[in-house]
């Protein structure tokens, strides 16, 4: 019997040093000099965010004020998500260790989880290069200007356009400044949904075990054993469901934010991409949807994988029933029934005790993004 961390360590390990690099994970234990670093990318990236926000109300160009907006609300989105992981540090990493400690019981769960995790690695290093190589468009584009001209045209308190040495270093900061934002945003949204799909993913592992009851290999378990395996499961579930409870409790009111403005965001975004052109300015009208894209993905992501939680837990109700409870003990179907009473009742996923977390969520942040782009088109300027 290993426990999932066993497969999952060089996965674990690598993202949870990436969120340190970027100041979303601290750790206890580091020299003043890593301490500084961190605090100083921290810094770093809420004063670009100030810059944005500052540009976003001077700024001329009705397009160019519509993008500024977009990705203001979502850095300043990505900054509550990273203030709320080091505030609630101590209590994410307990529950990031309870599901490295899950234990697996044959062969054939060290095979489920095995064949996940190519995937989700693959996956989650296309999202966080995908993230820079939106950055690398936009610190490109810039250079090939007839005027000077900074990625985003994010405002820099000195004159950089007499002065080639302050562009230079107006330049070189709006560059970090985006690889910070950036890689917080990803990293951050990596992290949320890992840990509810290895949630999602056990859940299923347990819901497999219940089916099993009372068999192995086609024969019947000795009953005595069997209510011992029951019961051993019914604690698991309990377990997954304070788990549950803490994922809620430690992302979820971070999440609100996100699911709050989440209409403005994309109506904002899809509002600058009908102001463009793809005729006559086809980077910036390329970059628009891009960034739409992302920000309707790191709303949908959360909402898709707290629904695949949902629907794991209301599927061990029927794992149960599938398994051979009829020609067992009286005591492993007296513990049965009380525990099926338990699992009739509706289990809810909430952000802030307010919000269902669930892809109905998304379709009517969707439904407001749209009524409020209907509204900003009927505007006569």
């Amino acid at each position: 019997m290993l426990p999932v961390g066993s497969i999952t360590h060089f996965f674990d390990t690598q993202l949870v040093n990436f969120l340190y690099i970027f100041g979303s994970w601290p750790k206890s234990n580091q020299s003043n000099l890593k301490r500084s670093l961190f605090y100083t990318t921290i810094a770093i990236a809420i004063s670009y965010l100030y810059c944005m926000l500052y540009s976003s109300f001077f700024v001329d160009n009705l397009y160019i004020r519509s993008n500024l907006t977009s990705l203001s609300i979502q850095s300043t989105l990505v900054l509550i998500r990273v203030f709320n992981l080091n505030k609630s540090w101590k209590g994410v990493q307990s529950c990031f260790a309870e599901l490295q400690n899950f234990v697996l019981v044959d062969e054939d769960e060290r095979l489920f989880i095995k064949t996940k995790m190519p995937t989700i690695t693959v996956l989650s290093a296309v999202f966080l290069f995908s993230h820079h190589f939106w950055v690398l468009g936009s610190a490109v584009v810039p250079l090939f200007m007839s005027e000077r001209q900074l990625p985003l045209h994010v405002s820099f308190p000195f004159d950089w356009q007499h002065n080639i040495f302050i562009y230079v270093l107006a330049y070189t900061y709006g560059i970090v400044g985006m690889i910070i934002l950036v890689s917080m945003n990803a990293l951050t949204s990596i992290f949320i949904c890992y840990v509810m799909l290895m949630l999602s993913l056990q859940l299923e592992m347990l819901r497999r075990r219940y089916e099993k009851l009372g068999y192995v290999n086609g024969l019947q378990h000795k009953q005595t054993l069997n209510s011992e395996v029951l019961v051993n499961c019914i604690k698991m579930h309990k377990k997954f469901d304070q788990l549950i409870q803490k994922i809620e409790h430690y992302f979820s009111y971070s999440f609100l934010g996100e699911i709050a403005v989440g209409g403005i965001n994309i109506c904002a975004g899809a509002f600058a991409l009908s102001q463009g052109s793809l005729v006559q300015e086809k980077v910036r009208y390329i970059n628009c949807l891009y960034e739409l894209c992302v920000s309707t993905i790191h709303i949908l992501l959360p909402l898709y994988f707290g629904n695949e939680m949902i629907l794991k837990m209301r599927s061990l109700l029927s794992a149960l029933y599938e398994s051979n409870w009829v020609e067992q003990s009286q005591e492993f179907r007296k513990i049965m029934v009380i525990f099926l009473e338990n699992l009739k009742r509706p289990r809810l996923i909430f952000v802030a005790h307010v919000v269902p977390w669930d892809l109905e969520t998304f379709t009517a942040i969707l439904k407001l993004a749209y009524s409020m782009f209907n509204v900003l088109q009927n505007i006569k300027y």
